[in-house]
């Protein structure tokens, strides 16, 4: 995840179908079992006290993004 992660926020930026390529295959790694978690790790490391805002916010955003080929739901 991190490494994938890396490549699309490089700069100079990825040709497109490198990042499209990056994206789909982390959001097959959120999806999976335990994909949340793996996530977490990525992010936060083993860091468990004081967690940087910055990191924070990269794990609010990657979770609220809606992948291209899935319908957003809303939970009753």
């Amino acid at each position: 995840m991190v490494a994938l992660g890396v490549i699309i926020v490089s700069t100079p930026p990825p040709p497109s179908h490198v990042s499209k390529t990056c994206a789909s295959l982390l959001t097959k790694q959120l999806l999976r079992p335990e994909g949340l978690l793996g996530l977490c790790e990525a992010v936060f490391g083993g860091e468990s006290d004081d967690v940087d805002l910055e990191k924070l916010e990269h794990f609010a955003r990657t979770l609220i993004i809606v992948p291209s080929r899935m319908a957003p739901s809303v939970s009753k």
